[in-house]
């Protein structure tokens, strides 16, 4: 029993999906991880390099993840990308789900090819937390919402 409670602890602790550290930002929407591996965000359509908003952007995603661990968790509804969490680790509930963050913000906007694989997807309460940075973002006219100088 003991054994048992031990486990649960450590799933409780870690949460889901597997512990990486950042080892670059090497886009708006995709980082690499110790060991080599790219992880592209699911939700995030990122500004083009010409983009007013894309120095900025890549700003913010370097300050959120930049030599930080992680957790990263698939989505076997949609393809090919990942939802991104940096950890925190006195606090795993507070962990913060980049690929909403980036939106919250005004630096990338709601990929809609990835919304509309939503009735597939095994996490859509984190497709709807992405969708609700974005609606956030409009309303309060942030990043890429603001005119551009």
């Amino acid at each position: 029993m003991r054994q048992i409670s031990l486990i649960f602890f450590f799933l409780l602790v870690t949460g889901c999906g597997n512990i990486y550290v950042v080892e670059e930002v090497i886009a708006v929407d995709q980082i690499r991880v110790e060991g080599g591996e790219i992880f592209r965000y699911i939700g995030v359509k990122a500004p083009a390099k010409e983009n007013y908003y894309y120095e900025k952007s890549m700003e913010l995603h370097r300050k959120l993840l930049s030599q930080k661990k992680i957790r990263v968790e698939k989505d076997a509804g949609i393809p090919n990308g990942y939802y991104v969490f940096v950890k925190d680790l006195e606090n795993p509930a507070k962990d913060t789900l980049v690929n909403a963050e980036l939106l919250l913000f005004g630096r990338a906007w709601l990929n809609e090819d990835d919304m509309n694989l939503y009735s597939k997807s095994q996490k859509q309460n984190y497709l709807d937390q992405i969708e609700h940075a974005q609606k956030v973002a409009k309303e309060n006219k942030e990043g890429v919402w603001e005119r551009e100088p």
